[in-house]
């Protein structure tokens, strides 16, 4: 980390007009309105820099004590034991830093995004978690604009009301996670968010539903969502170790499915055998030095979607390994990205009338664990006229649309 020249940064620091218990409060009461979301939006093993974009309060543990100008530079560094910030020279020790923009006009900007609310910097050990503490609403719409990009066709619309309700329903089962300091991570492994939304049609479709959720029996709905279930959803019991959930069901996608402009629709997939035994070794389901030929591969059970619930491989020894379904995408990667398979619901043929070995082909339909709302199938049902609601009815049968209860 480079040392920061104390001519290069301007900084007012403020005497506090208040108590410190008011000043704790006051800051713990804007984070902590109804509904508001605390993402984790970054897990830093290194020490921190960045430029401040804009005028910003700085909290230390909750305590306001600086007003940090326009083109100040912050550095962060995390020990096991200490947290420390610094600027100008000065350095401050505490377990964590808030920054608050001074004006909603001016967002705070970190790693080349914009953020609304407060962005809250926490040592774990030696990292830091990077978290922005927002509003629900601007979450839902930063969520929208992150999963499903720049979207300009008003026919679209009822499609991005169904997606703000779901994500909005998805977000609310995520909060109030006590035992860590965010709720919900910003990434697949959740929501894609990338900060502020800046695509109006986006932003229209959530304020329209404005605290509506997905309900069943009069409580707030499990639900789920992917880019493309290839024609039928899956019961969640075969995509997730869970209990059956009524609502969470195959659905068939419509005759024709409403996702068949995806460009994932259908794909394929071909491996030569060498290719195929360093998927299966890279898995840990045989072991490396294990080099018998294939001589079949076949999906031996389907779930009633289609997609495959075990795949079975057998050897030239007589030894036969199993794929079960849990490991099925996350073994066989995509080989032009690396990334995991796009989705289980796939055809299986095994060509071995090859010279230099058998090829493995999958040819494949949709993208993603197709359990819940198909969000391009949101989107042909939406061009062909259905409502946000209609959609919601088809992909969680059963469930109603409520509102969220402040």
């Amino acid at each position: 980390m480079q040392a920061l020249k104390y001519n290069s940064v301007i900084i007012s620091f403020l005497l506090l007009c208040m108590p410190l218990v008011n000043a704790q409060q006051a800051l713990r009461n804007e984070q902590t309105k109804p509904a508001a979301v605390r993402v984790l939006i970054q897990h830093a093993t290194e020490d921190i820099q960045f430029t401040v974009n804009a005028p910003l309060y700085l909290y230390s543990n909750d305590v306001k004590i600086a007003l940090v100008k326009k083109n100040n530079i912050i550095s962060m560094h995390a020990a096991s034991r200490s947290f420390e910030l610094t600027i100008q020279g000065k350095t401050f020790t505490a377990n964590s830093f808030t920054f608050q923009p001074v004006s909603a006009l001016d967002p705070l900007k970190y790693g080349g995004k914009e953020y609304s609310g407060s962005l809250r910097f926490v040592r774990t050990n030696t990292d830091i978690e990077v978290i922005d503490i927002l509003p629900l609403e601007e979450y839902v719409k930063g969520v929208l604009a992150a999963e499903l990009g720049k979207s300009d066709k008003p026919e679209m619309n009822a499609a991005l009301q169904a997606s703000a309700i779901c994500v909005r329903t998805y977000t609310l089962k995520k909060l109030n996670n006590t035992k860590q300091e965010f709720d919900i991570e910003a990434g697949t492994q959740h929501q894609m968010f990338n900060g502020i939304s800046r695509y109006p049609l986006i932003n229209a479709a959530v304020e329209s539903t404005h605290g509506q959720i997905i309900t069943f029996n009069n409580e707030l709905a499990t639900v789920f969502y992917h880019s493309c279930c290839g024609g039928v959803t899956e019961s969640v019991e075969n995509a997730f170790t869970t209990a059956p959930i009524p609502y969470l069901v195959a659905v068939k996608d419509g005759d024709p499915a409403y996702c068949a402009s995806s460009p994932v629709y259908s794909w394929k997939e071909e491996y030569t055998e060498r290719e195929f035994l360093k998927l299966l070794k890279e898995g840990g389901l045989i072991q490396p030095r294990y080099d018998e030929r294939i001589i079949a591969v076949e999906a031996e059970d389907r779930y009633p979607s289609g997609r495959i619930r075990n795949l079975v491989v057998r050897f030239s020894d007589g030894n036969i390994t199993v794929v079960e379904s849990g490991a099925f995408r996350t073994t066989f990667k995509r080989k032009n990205s690396a990334g995991i398979l796009r989705s289980s619901a796939v055809t299986v043929t095994f060509d071995k009338n090859q010279d230099d070995g058998a090829r493995i082909i999958f040819e494949g339909r949709g993208n993603g664990h197709g359990v819940g709302l198909c969000q391009w199938g949101s989107f042909g049902m939406s061009q062909k006229g259905s409502t946000a609601q209609e959609i919601i009815e088809h992909y969680f049968p059963g469930t109603s649309i409520g509102k969220q209860h402040d």
